[in-house]
């Protein structure tokens, strides 16, 4: 259930982020900032895709993800960034950190391009040539001018902030040692107190999405013997071994669809094709 809820988070931030870039004309009726025109043009939703997609590739890259640093948490941070960028300029909503002060003429498809790029370099310098490569074609399309120098300052300097903010919650540390639970009505041992705060609300420590103080320890388990608890378990053996003959064909499939690839990134591609769907991911100079 928790690499779900990670897989969400990830999920919602990166239509989040696509949506702002792509409807980003309609934003002069929200933002304060209306300098130009420019800043409203609708922008690359696609780049957002894209940036998607060579996360994927990134971490799909053996030895290239650090062992200790969940995978969700390199997305949040890539769309965190694009979405700040986009809206330090339009300023049609909140923005996750502090917003970067920006003339609203300056393009914020080259912001959130920035944004991305300089986030990937930062956390996997080793694929510092693909990123420096699909950076390099997302700006060539769009125009060049002040505009565009201005977004790419903005998300430069959006990147640079949600790096530093996130180098201290605690992402690579050594997860707490496993506890083998005694007893009917023993529980898992809780979480490290420093990863149940959430760096918006509590200080720079914890994950990108939990409110201040929440935790996520289990709840203690129901004492043995109760029917119902029985029930489950049995359901679950028999529904999930191989072998079984209760599972259907149909729950064979799905079983064996989220199975295939990470969850993170099957909910990612399906926000990808989603977006693409509804055609909010237009590229439009």
């Amino acid at each position: 259930m928790e690499r779900h809820a990670r897989a969400l988070v990830a999920l919602t931030a990166s239509a989040a982020a696509a949506a702002l870039i792509a409807t980003a004309v309609a934003g002069p009726a929200l933002a304060r900032d209306r300098d130009s025109a420019v800043a409203f043009k609708p922008g690359t939703g696609q780049s957002v895709i894209d940036w998607n997609k060579q996360l994927i590739t990134i971490i799909n890259t053996p030895k290239i993800q650090p062992p200790t640093i969940h995978p969700t948490r390199s997305f949040a941070m890539l769309q965190a960034a694009e979405y700040d960028a986009v809206v330090s300029i339009t300023h049609a909503d909140p923005p996750y950190l502090l917003p970067v002060d920006a003339p609203g003429r300056a393009r914020p498809d080259a912001a959130a391009d920035q944004a991305a790029h300089d986030v990937l370099t930062a956390l996997y310098p080793q694929m510092a040539p693909a990123v420096n490569q699909l950076l390099a074609a997302e700006l060539k399309a769009i125009p060049d001018g002040t505009a565009k120098l201005e977004g790419i300052k903005v998300g430069s300097t959006v990147a640079a902030r949600l790096v530093q903010e996130r180098s201290s919650d605690g992402s690579g540390g050594a997860p707490a040692a496993f506890v083998r639970a005694r007893g009917p009505a023993t529980t898992a041992p809780p979480r490290p107190t420093s990863l149940l705060r959430c760096s918006r609300t509590g200080g720079p420590s914890g994950p990108l999405s939990w409110s201040a103080g929440t935790s996520s320890a289990p709840q203690p388990l129901p004492r043995s013997p109760v029917p119902t608890t029985a029930a489950a378990l049995n359901e679950v053996e028999s529904m999930g071994r191989d072998s079984s003959t209760t599972r259907t064909a149909d729950q064979t499939s799905i079983a064996r669809f989220w199975g295939a690839a990470p969850i993170w990134n099957a909910w990612n591609e399906i926000a990808q094709k989603t977006l693409m769907s509804t055609g909010r991911a237009s590229r439009t100079p």
